[in-house]
C-alpha cells in the first residue's frame, strides 16, 4: 500500500444519534449542512474527504497549515444558523492508503484526539502545533499529555485559540484519559525523586508528582497529569489520660494537624461542616466507618483521618490516626508519632510527614529534605510556599526569611527564599540566598542539588549550564513544575541572546498551568506572550489569577486595556495609574511596550512619570522611557529631546544611548546619520569623562550602568572608528577594554572581553571580513545578569545580534539571519530595534527562493505599524515598505 506524511482531520457532528431518534428530519438537515461546510472549505484548502461516516468525516491534507485552517474556517461557518456542534481534532503521520480506505497510527491518533475534543473546538497533536507555531494567523494553547487508546507514547494536545472557537475547560479536561506510569516496589528511584525534586511547595510537590492524587503507590498506575491536590477531613481527635492541664492536646493536635496538612497535600474541611456530617439519622452520631463513609460521601474528600492523643503521667505523648480511603474502602493501620507534651508541634509534623509519606510512598529520607529542624520553621517554609504558587512573592520571601532564620542550615528555605526573592526583583538577596542554600547543599538529596546547581547557574549568568540541568532533569521527570518552570525561565530570559525564539519557553509555562492554574511566575509569562499574539480568549482564561492588590494588576490591566480594549477602557486605566504607585506605572509602561509593542499607548503611561507625584525620583526614568519610545517610533527628534531632559539627572547615561541611538541609525538609514556626524560625536565621547562609579537615581532602570561608564566609553568609541574607516583605532580600543578589565573584578573583565570582542567584530564586517565577523560573533560566551538584559540594550547585546543578522544575509543563509533578526522584534523584553528588525525579516522573506508572501506582507505591516509616525526623513523606508507589501498583497491577489 502507498504510504505518505498526510494531516488528517476527523470532524464529527455531536449528538447526532440522539437526535436521529427525536427529529430525524433535523437530524439530516444538520448533517447534510455539515458535509456542505465541509465539502467546501477542504477543496479550498486544498484537502480531500477521504470518506464519510455516517454523522462524520474523515479529511486528509498535504499541510499542515491548511488542514489547520480548514478546521477553523469549518467551525467559523457551522456557528452560523443553523448551527451544528462538531468536534474536530488533527494530527500529523504516516498513513497507508488501498481502495478501501486510509490506515496507521496517524488516523488513529486523530480521531482519539477528535474524541476529545468539544462541539466549537479543534484540538491538535504536538506534531500539528509545532508545524503551525510560527503563522500568524494561526493560535493555539496547550492543554495537557493524555494517553489515547491504542497509542502507545502519551501525546500532546493544543486547543486553536483564534477567535470564535471554543477551548475545552477544566471541567472537560479532567474527563480526559490521564497520562500512566509503572512505579513497581523494586525500584522507587522515581517516587523518592518527587519530593526530592518537587521543591515548589514542599509536600505538595512531593505528593503531586508521586501520586495521582487517590494516593496509590506501589504496582499500581500512576498517574503524573494532571496534578490536583486531595481533599481531606480531619476529625477531631480523642484525648486519653489523666484530666487535668493537657486536656486540650486531642483538639490542638487534630486542629494544627489539618493546619500542616493545608499546605500540603491535602485541603482540609471545615471542622463545624464535618461535625454536621456525623450526625445520622434521627439525630444519631454516626461513629467508626459508617460515619466515615457519610463524612467523605458529603465532603466529597479522598481522605478522612482520625485519632487519638495520650499522655502518659511522665508527661510522654503518643498520638496515633488512621485514614479511611473511600475509594478502595481500606482504613489504615495505626500511625504512631511519639513525643512529650513540652513539643507538641513536634508531634504534628511528623504526623503530617507520615501520612504524606504514606499515602505517595516517599522515601521518608527525601523528605528530610523539605523538613526543616522546628515546628515553626516548618509552618513558616509552608506557610511561604503557599504565597510562593500565588505569585505573592514579597509575602513569600517574608516566610521564607522567618523560616532560615529559625533553622539557618535549611537548605530548601534558602533555595525558594532566593526564587521569591527574584520575582521581587530583590536581586542581590536572591544571590545571597542562593549561596546560603549552595553552602549547605551537601545535606541534599542528589536530585535536589542538581535541581539547585540548575537554579545557581541560572542566576550566576551561566544560561548554558542551567538549560543543560534542567533538560537533564525533564528528561527524567517531565511534569516537575519545579523544573518546567526553571526550563522555561532560561529559555525566556535568555534564548534571544543566544538566536533562539523566547517563545519556546511558553510549552513548559503552559505545561506547569495545566497541572496548577494558580501557579503566578507561569501565568505572567503566558499572559505577556498571549497579548503579544493578541490572543484574547488565553488571555482572559489567565488574567483573572492576578493577584488585584498586587504590584502586577494595573500593568496588566493596562495590558489588556491596549490589547484589546476600547478608547474608553484605556482611558479608565490611565485614570487609574495617574494616582497608583511609581512602581505601577513603570510596570504597566514597560508591559505595553515589550508586551504588545503598542508604543503610543506606553508613551501616554510613561507621561504621567513627568506629573508631579511625591518625589522627583521617577522624572528622570520617565524622560528616559520617552527618549527610548520616540527612538523605537522613528522619532529620532523626540527622543533627542528626551535625551537631553535626561541628562539633567543622568548624563552619563544619556551620553550612551545617544550614541548608542545613532550608531544603530547609520546602519538603518546610512543617510540618516552621516561619517561626519559619527566622527563628531567620536569626538564628544572622547571628551566625555565619566564618574568612575555613581549613585542612579532610579536602580532599575539606570543601575546596571552605573558601575560601567568608563567601558561603554570605551566600547562606543571603538564601534564608532571601526564603522567611519578606522580599523587600528578600533583595535587600540578593543586592547584598552581587555587591559581595563584585567585591573577589575572578574565579573568586569568578563564585560570588558565580551565588549573587546564586539569591537574586534563590528570592525571586521565594516571590512568586508564577513567569516571574521561572523567568528568573533559566534565566540563570545558573555551572559549578562538576566535582571540587565530588558533593562539596556547594551547588556542585551542588541548590537551584536543585529550585526549577526546582517553578516548571514551576505554570507547568504537567510533562514539563520531570520532567527536573529527575531530575537529583537519577538524576543522576551525587546522593543527597541523590532521595528528595524521587522523589516529586515519582511525583506528575507519576499526574497527566498520560495517566497513565504504571508510572512513578509505580516513583517511589513508591522513595520509600517511601529514606524508610521516617524520622522520626516525616515518616512522614505516606510514607504518602501508601504509599496513592497502592495505589490506582494496585490500579485497574491
Amino acid at each position: 500500500m502507498p504510504r505518505q506524511l498526510t494531516a488528517i482531520m476527523f470532524a464529527d457532528m455531536v449528538g447526532y444519534t440522539a437526535l436521529m431518534q427525536e427529529d430525524e428530519r433535523k437530524a439530516k438537515l444538520l448533517r447534510d449542512r455539515q458535509r456542505e461546510v465541509l465539502e467546501a472549505r477542504v477543496a479550498e484548502f486544498d484537502g480531500e474527504i477521504i470518506q464519510y461516516y455516517g454523522d462524520g468525516a474523515l479529511c486528509g491534507f498535504q499541510s499542515a497549515i491548511q488542514a489547520v485552517e480548514c478546521g477553523i474556517a469549518v467551525q467559523i461557518d457551522l456557528r452560523e444558523e443553523p448551527p451544528v456542534p462538531v468536534r474536530i481534532g488533527i494530527h500529523l503521520g504516516d498513513v497507508a492508503f488501498d481502495k478501501t480506505g486510509v490506515y496507521g497510527d496517524g488516523v488513529n491518533i486523530a480521531s482519539r484526539i477528535e474524541s476529545l475534543s468539544v462541539p466549537g473546538a479543534v484540538l491538535v497533536s504536538g506534531k500539528i502545533a509545532d508545524e503551525v507555531k510560527n503563522q500568524p494567523g494561526i493560535s493555539t494553547e496547550f492543554l495537557a499529555e493524555a494517553s489515547l487508546k491504542n497509542v502507545k507514547e502519551p501525546q500532546r494536545v493544543y486547543a486553536t485559540t483564534n477567535d470564535g472557537l471554543v477551548v475545552p475547560g477544566p471541567r472537560e479536561l479532567k474527563e480526559w484519559p490521564k497520562v500512566r506510569r509503572k512505579v513497581g516496589t523494586g525500584d522507587r528511584s522515581w517516587v523518592r525523586w518527587a519530593a526530592g525534586a518537587v521543591v515548589i511547595a514542599g509536600l505538595v510537590g512531593a505528593y503531586a508528582l508521586a501520586t495521582d492524587g487517590s494516593g496509590r503507590t506501589g504496582t499500581d498506575e500512576v498517574t503524573s497529569t494532571p496534578l490536583t491536590r486531595e481533599s481531606i477531613a480531619v476529625l477531631p481527635f480523642d484525648y486519653i489520660g489523666l484530666p487535668g492541664e493537657n486536656d486540650y492536646l486531642g483538639a490542638f493536635v487534630a486542629t494544627e494537624l489539618s493546619s500542616a496538612l493545608s499546605f500540603g497535600p491535602f485541603l482540609p474541611v471545615e471542622t463545624s461542616s464535618i461535625q454536621r456530617w456525623m450526625e445520622g439519622p434521627e439525630g444519631r452520631a454516626l461513629a467508626g466507618r459508617a460515619g466515615w463513609e457519610r463524612i467523605a460521601l458529603e465532603a466529597d474528600v479522598g481522605l478522612v483521618v482520625s485519632g487519638s492523643v495520650t499522655v502518659e503521667p511522665n508527661g510522654d505523648l503518643s498520638a496515633a490516626v488512621r485514614y479511611f480511603d473511600p475509594e478502595t474502602g481500606v482504613t489504615s493501620e495505626p500511625i504512631i508519632q511519639p513525643g512529650n507534651v513540652n513539643e507538641p508541634g513536634e508531634v504534628v509534623i511528623g504526623l503530617a510527614i507520615q501520612i504524606s509519606e504514606e499515602r505517595s510512598g516517599v522515601d521518608p529520607s527525601f523528605l528530610n529534605d523539605i523538613r526543616p529542624s522546628s515546628f515553626e520553621a516548618f509552618q513558616a517554609f509552608q506557610a511561604g510556599n503557599f504565597e510562593f504558587r500565588a505569585g505573592n512573592y514579597a509575602e513569600a520571601a517574608r516566610y521564607f526569611e522567618e523560616a532560615t532564620g529559625i533553622d539557618t542550615s535549611h537548605a530548601l528555605g534558602h533555595y525558594r527564599l532566593s526564587q521569591a526573592a527574584l520575582w521581587d526583583w530583590q536581586w542581590q538577596k536572591a544571590r545571597d540566598a542562593v549561596d546560603e542554600a549552595w553552602r549547605f547543599s551537601s545535606q541534599l538529596s542528589d536530585e535536589h542539588r542538581e535541581l539547585l546547581q540548575a537554579w545557581r547557574d541560572f542566576l550566576k549568568d551561566d544560561p548554558n549550564s542551567a538549560e543543560n540541568l534542567y533538560r537533564h532533569l525533564y528528561d527524567e521527570y517531565p511534569d516537575s513544575q519545579e523544573v518546567l518552570t526553571g526550563l522555561g525561565s532560561v529559555l525566556a530570559y535568555y534564548n534571544s541572546l543566544r538566536g533562539r525564539r523566547s517563545q519556546e519557553a511558553v510549552f513548559y509555562f503552559e505545561k506547569v498551568l495545566a497541572a496548577d492554574p494558580d501557579y503566578g511566575e507561569a501565568r505572567y509569562h503566558v499572559l505577556d506572550y498571549a497579548a503579544r499574539e493578541r490572543n484574547e480568549s488565553q488571555f482572559n482564561r489567565w488574567v483573572g489569577g492576578v493577584n488585584p492588590n498586587g504590584p502586577q494588576a494595573l500593568p496588566f490591566q493596562a495590558v489588556e486595556a491596549f490589547a484589546f480594549g476600547t478608547a474608553g477602557d484605556q482611558e479608565e486605566v490611565l485614570r487609574r495609574l495617574a494616582t497608583a504607585e511609581t512602581d505601577h506605572v513603570v510596570f504597566a509602561a514597560g508591559r505595553v511596550a515589550t508586551g504588545l509593542h503598542q508604543l503610543p499607548g506606553s508613551e501616554r503611561i510613561g507621561r504621567l512619570l513627568l506629573s508631579p507625584r511625591g518625589s522627583n525620583d521617577h522624572v528622570p526614568a520617565g524622560y528616559a522611557l520617552l527618549a527610548a519610545l520616540g527612538f523605537a517610533q522613528g522619532k529620532w527628534e523626540e527622543a533627542e529631546l528626551s535625551l537631553v531632559r535626561t541628562a539633567e539627572f543622568e548624563e552619563d547615561w544619556a551620553s550612551e544611548m545617544r550614541a548608542l541611538f545613532s550608531f544603530f541609525l547609520s546602519d538603518v538609514a546610512p543617510g540618516h546619520i552621516s561619517t561626519d556626524e559619527l566622527l563628531g560625536l567620536s569626538d564628544s565621547i572622547r571628551a566625555w569623562q565619566p564618574e568612575p562609579s555613581s549613585v542612579p537615581s532610579n536602580a532599575t532602570l539606570f543601575g546596571p550602568h552605573a558601575l560601567s561608564h568608563q567601558e561603554f566609553r570605551l566600547y562606543l568609541l571603538g564601534l564608532i572608528s571601526g564603522k567611519t574607516g578606522d580599523p587600528e583605532a578600533a583595535s587600540a580600543y578593543s586592547d584598552s577594554l581587555r587591559a581595563f578589565g584585567q585591573r577589575r573584578t572578574a565579573e568586569t573583565r568578563a564585560l570588558t572581553a565580551w565588549l573587546a570582542q564586539s569591537v574586534d567584530a563590528h570592525a571586521a564586517y565594516s571590512t568586508g571580513d564577513l567569516t571574521g565577523a561572523e567568528g568573533g560573533l559566534r565566540s563570545i560566551n558573555y551572559f549578562p545578569r538576566f535582571e540587565f538584559i530588558s533593562a539596556s540594550p547594551f547588556f542585551s547585546r542588541a548590537l551584536d545580534r543585529w550585526l549577526m543578522g546582517e553578516v548571514l544575509v551576505e554570507l547568504d543563509r537567510p533562514e539563520e539571519a531570520l532567527a536573529w533578526y527575531n530575537t529583537l522584534s519577538d524576543g522576551w523584553g525587546e522593543f527597541l530595534f523590532a521595528a528595524p528588525a521587522h523589516l529586515r525579516q519582511a525583506q528575507i522573506y519576499e526574497n527566498l527562493p520560495e517566497p513565504h508572501t504571508a510572512q513578509a506582507i505580516a513583517h511589513y505591516d508591522e513595520f509600517i505599524r511601529l514606524w508610521e509616525n516617524a520622522d520626516d526623513d525616515l518616512l522614505y523606508l516606510v514607504e518602501e515598505a508601504r509599496n513592497a507589501r502592495d505589490a506582494l498583497a496585490g500579485g497574491r491577489n
